[in-house]
Order: structure tokens, then C-alpha cells, then sequence
């Protein structure tokens, strides 16, 4: 906590308010054409995506300098031993404003740099980017944009989202969690407006992350971990919403751990730059948060009080395995289950797991017990690393123009119905996620309004200002945030599984090894349906929350009522149906990610 804070004083120090900096344009964009038309792609630099452009030197393109530009930032980094230079040359002067000499047999990194421009260099001219080198080392510009002052008079909030993967809200200590183990997430929860029953389209981190960008349904989005039929070999297109806020000017930047949230699986779309962080080793547990807080921290002290940004931040510290990263951890979990202080090794964990969901009672309560005071106890060392980091944001003064959004992608199950982890099954255990927002102008309080990760970026378009568009299956939470407390209806909250059963063999099982099922809560009651064998579950969730006494052969009306929704559900047309693109080549290191964290890709 206090080196956060000591980066953040030290690269900025807080001062008065200043008017609003916004991106005015970017490489790509239609007023960017360039000379010749450079259209950038994804490019990854020590495990950092950016929008860019690689070549072997020698090589240059043009940029038109838009209305009210004053800088100019990119990035830059070589691939190879030897280097290169890169100059920023204005077309009308023949003296470089920059020059800048890559790494030489240094390890590759991108190096960012912001140019100031010369009040004589008016809107229309052009600015060459030139890079050249003698060896053969190939040069990569990224994250290429012209900033200035905002065009318009009213400026927009910035915005943060810290996701904090596989937490449940029934672990916090504000709902039902051990004492202790989560003060500073429950104390934002109080201070800001917390919707206590927020709910996952899925139960796992990649389809849930692609409703949370997209706004859509995963039957509407399609990006399932494996190919859907109707999306044709690949997965289609994600559009992020993120794209929307950078059109606005905004300086958009992720941090996240790699795995299912990485670039590599689109997830980078509409952002300046996307941190992928690196690949857990099994003997290292799964999260970083600390160095993924740092990251986002030091990127906001850098980037200043005056820019009008949007962050995602998003780590695997409480994902399994349940390793305690430092001592008051592993003592947090020791006292939650006096004289077991076992610890589960990841290998032979996972494939116990699967082993458990798929029927066998491999884990009895005991272990279910200590499962769970280890997953809490990676909540409390989390929850400290949070503090830190909010506490470093309000020390840059960002707090005063920021709304900050924290929620999770799904949760885990300790037992529910002998299941253990998520991914399985369609529990609340696994679906009821923590969603609170604060920032200046929202209200404090709590509602018990059903509400879904689909409705937060609906949410932050309006907060900002914008319009909100007309074919997104969430909507728009901010009437609450502003106090208008009888302003939105209940609605369905929708959710789904798909996965192929472990160990199946399509020849002897009934329908084939795709498991569907879905799931449907409004008001009282909650309806599962299998949709490989058929059963269908009915439960009161006011009478029984753990979901463990099914109705549907008592409660006829409303198994009718919730039926008749599930159909709607999958009657929604896909949104890309016409557009697919081939699933992503994984590399060594983030396959090994995916297999730290117990998937197999």
C-alpha cells in the first residue's frame, strides 16, 4: 500500500482542478488516413497489446494534426538486437521534434513518449514518423493519438471498473462472509451504491467477460469457449463498448492477468493499450493483484489529473488454487478452521474437481470447510490490495472525477449440490456477483433490484452523457445512481451454461456431450432448465436461497410464466450472425495460464 501511494505522489502531485485533456484522434481513425493509409492491428510487446503498425526499417507515414491538438503520444518498441531511431519531423520544418533510439539487445518493451506541439503547427499540417536502422530489426509504433483540450464546454467523468475475477458476493463480509474478510470492500460497497443482487450471463470467466465488453447475452454474442454452429467455425467479433468511450475521447488502458481476459481473445478491442500481465506457475498460485494495482496506479499518476480516461482492471488473485500469498493470509485461513492447515497442490487439485462434478464424491465437508477458508483468505489479502489502490486514487485527486465501478465475472461453489469451483451448473453460488458504484454526483444507498453484468456499460455510457444504443440486451442502472429510486421496472435476469462433459462419449450419451442449460430469475422465484436431458428445476428464493428444494411440480402457474421467458430467451437472434473470425492460436505462455487456473484449453 505504501509503495502505491509513494509512486503515485511521486510521479504527480495533486494540484487545483485544470481543464479536461481528450483524445482528439487516432491512428486508424477516417481523419488519420496516413501516407500511405496505415490501418493498425494488434500488436504485442512484452505481453502488452496495442493498436500499431510494425516494419523493417527504413520506413515512415504521415498524421494530420486535427483541430486543437496539442500533443502527440505513441509508443514504440524494436523486435531484434539491433535497434532502431525513431524521429517525428512536421512537414513544413526540417528539424525533428523528437528522436528517440529503441533498445539495443535490451529486453523488448514498449517506450512511450509524448511529443508537444509547436503552437505555430496548425490544424490540417502534417507530422512524418520515421524510423530507420541498420540492422534488420524490425520497429513497432503503437497507441498512436493526437490529445488537446475537450471541444466541448460540460466535461464527462472518467471511469474505472475493477474486476475481481471469481469472487461471489455471499464470500464478502457485508453479506454473508467470515468477519474480517473484506472491510475495505464492504466499506466501498456502504460509501458508493451497491446492488445487492447482481447476477453473471455465465458461469465462467470468458463468456461472462464477453457480456460485460458487449452489453449482449452470450446467445447473442456467441463467444462461447467453443465454437457455436450458428457463428460459423470461429467466434464472432466482439464489439466493445470501450470502442464507443474512446470515440469519445477517451484514453482507454487495461490491466488484467492473461488467460480468458487476454488480447488474445479480443478482449483488447477499443483499448489504447492492454496489459496481458504473465502466466502464473502452478507453485505460485494464480493472481498478481498487487502488481496489476501497481501497474494501473502508476499509469493514471502518469497520465495525469487533466485526461478524461477509462480503465479496466482485472485480476486472478481469488481464483484457484487457494495458495495464501503472505502470512496474515495463511493465518486468516488457519483461524477460520482451527487444526487444519492443509493446502490442495494445483495439479492434483484440478483434476479432483472434475472428478468431483462429474459425480464422484471425491471432497467431503471437511475439505469443502478448508477450501473455503483458503479462498477467503485470498479475499482478504485482496481486499487489502484494493485499499491500497482506491486509497492511491483518491490521493491523485482522481476520486473528485471518477466513478468507479467493482464487480466480479462470476463466483464458486463450496459443495452446493456436491459441485465444487464454477463453470458447472447454474447455482446463485456461482452467479451472484458483487456490483457497487461510486463517484461524485451518485447517491449512497442499496437496492435489491435484480440487476446483471449486461447492464454495466449501458450504465456508464449514460453516466458519461451519451447515447446509449437501442440493441444491447442490458440497460442503464444510472436513474438509481442519481436518486430516482422508482424509476426502473423489474426485469428477467438471464444466465447460461454450455460446456462439454468431461470424459464423454457422444456414441453412448442420449443427445450428444454438449451440456445447455439456462437459467431465469425475477421476483421470488428462479427456473433451471437442462436442455441436454430435459429436467427442469423451480425454487422460491425467498424460502429457500440455497436452492436445494425444487417446486415445478407444486407451482404450475409460475413454471408456465418462467418457461415462457427461457423460450424468449432463446429465440434472441445472434447479433453477429453474418461475421466470424477464427479462434486465436493460444501461446506457450498463456496456455499455461489456462492450465495454472485449471482450464483445458
Amino acid at each position: 500500500g505504501a509503495t502505491l501511494r509513494a509512486v503515485c505522489l511521486l510521479l504527480l502531485a495533486c494540484g487545483g482542478a485544470t481543464p479536461e485533456l481528450v483524445v482528439l484522434s487516432r491512428l486508424g481513425d477516417a481523419d488519420q488516413p496516413g501516407d500511405p493509409p496505415q490501418r493498425p492491428g494488434r500488436v504485442v510487446v512484452d505481453r502488452s497489446a496495442r493498436p500499431g503498425v510494425c516494419a523493417a526499417p527504413p520506413h515512415q507515414f504521415s498524421l494530420r494534426i486535427p483541430e486543437g491538438a496539442t500533443a502527440l503520444r505513441f509508443a514504440f518498441a524494436s523486435r531484434g538486437a539491433d535497434g532502431g531511431v525513431i524521429e517525428i519531423v512536421p512537414d513544413t520544418a526540417p528539424a525533428p521534434l523528437l528522436v528517440a533510439r529503441s533498445r539495443e539487445g535490451g529486453p523488448e518493451a514498449w517506450q512511450d513518449r509524448v511529443v508537444e506541439l509547436p503552437a505555430a503547427l496548425g490544424p490540417g499540417e502534417g507530422l512524418s514518423l520515421r524510423w530507420s536502422g541498420d540492422g534488420t530489426a524490425e520497429l513497432c509504433v503503437g497507441s498512436v493519438l493526437f490529445e488537446g483540450r475537450a471541444p466541448d464546454a460540460a466535461p464527462r467523468p472518467s471511469f474505472v471498473v475493477v474486476l475481481l475475477d471469481t469472487l461471489y458476493a455471499h464470500a464478502l463480509g457485508s453479506h454473508h462472509g467470515l468477519p474480517g474478510v473484506s472491510p475495505r470492500i464492504d466499506t466501498f460497497l456502504a460509501r458508493g451504491f451497491d446492488f445487492r443482487r447482481a447476477y453473471a450471463q455465465f458461469p465462467s470467466t470468458f463468456v461472462s467477460h464477453g457480456s460485460l465488453f458487449s452489453a449482449l447475452y452470450p446467445v447473442r454474442h456467441g463467444r462461447y469457449n467453443r465454437p457455436d454452429p450458428r457463428y460459423g467455425p470461429g467466434r464472432p467479433p466482439l464489439r466493445s463498448l470501450v470502442s464507443v468511450l474512446a470515440r469519445e475521447g477517451y484514453a482507454t488502458r487495461g490491466f488484467t492477468e492473461d488467460a480468458y481476459v487476454g488480447s488474445a481473445f479480443g478482449f483488447d478491442a477499443g483499448f489504447d493499450g492492454y496489459d496481458d500481465g504473465h502466466a502464473p506457475e502452478f507453485s505460485e498460485g494464480s493472481g498478481d493483484s498487487a502488481g496489476t494495482f501497481s501497474q494501473a496506479a502508476r499509469w493514471l499518476a502518469e497520465l495525469g489529473r487533466e485526461r478524461r480516461f477509462f480503465l479496466f482492471v482485472h485480476t486472478y488473485e481469488v481464483h484457484s488454487p487457494y495458495l495464501p500469498v503472505d502470512a496474515e493470509a495463511q493465518a486468516f485461513a488457519d483461524a477460520a478452521t482451527p487444526g487444519d492447515r492443509r493446502l490442495f497442490e494445483s495439479r492434483e487439485f484440478h483434476a479432483n474437481v472434475v472428478r468431483q462434478n462429474a459425480g464422484q464424491a471425491v471432497f467431503g465437508p471437511r475439505d469443502f470447510r478448508r477450501l473455503h477458508a483458503l479462498y477467503s483468505a485470498e479475499i482478504q489479502y485482496l481486499d487489502r490490495q484494493l485499499g491500497a489502490f482506491l486509497a492511491a486514487l483518491a490521493e491523485l485527486g482522481l476520486d473528485q472525477r471518477t466513478h468507479v465501478v467493482l464487480t466480479s465475472d462470476h463466483g464458486e461453489q463450496f459443495g452446493e449440490g456436491g459441485r465444487l469451483l464454477h463453470g458447472v451448473g447454474l447455482h446463485n453460488r456461482v452467479l451472484h456477483v458483487p456490483l457497487g458504484f461510486a463517484g461524485p454526483g451518485l447517491v449512497k444507498g442499496r437496492s435489491e433490484l435484480p440487476v446483471q453484468l449486461v447492464d454495466v456499460m449501458p450504465t456508464l455510457l449514460d453516466l458519461a452523457g451519451l447515447r446509449v444504443p437501442e440493441d444491447l440486451d442490458g440497460r442503464s442502472l444510472a436513474p438509481l445512481l442519481r436518486g430516482d429510486v422508482a424509476s426502473l421496472p423489474e426485469r428477467p435476469a438471464f444466465s447460461e451454461e454450455r460446456r462439454r462433459a468431461r470424459g464423454c462419449d457422444p456414441d453412448v450419451r442420449k443427445g450428444g456431450c454438449l451440456v445447455r442449460s439456462d437459467a431465469v430469475q425475477l421476483g421470488r422465484f428462479k427456473l433451471v432448465q437442462d436442455r441436454s436431458g430435459r429436467p427442469e428445476w423451480l425454487y422460491d428464493l425467498e424460502a429457500d436461497p440455497d436452492e436445494t428444494r425444487d417446486l415445478s411440480s407444486t407451482h404450475l402457474p409460475e413454471l408456465v410464466r418462467y418457461r415462457a421467458l427461457l423460450d424468449g430467451y432463446r429465440r434472441l437472434p445472434p447479433a453477429t450472425a453474418a461475421r466470424a473470425e477464427a479462434v486465436p492460436d493460444i501461446d506457450d505462455e498463456t496456455r499455461r495460464a489456462l492450465e495454472a487456473l485449471g482450464y483445458a484449453p
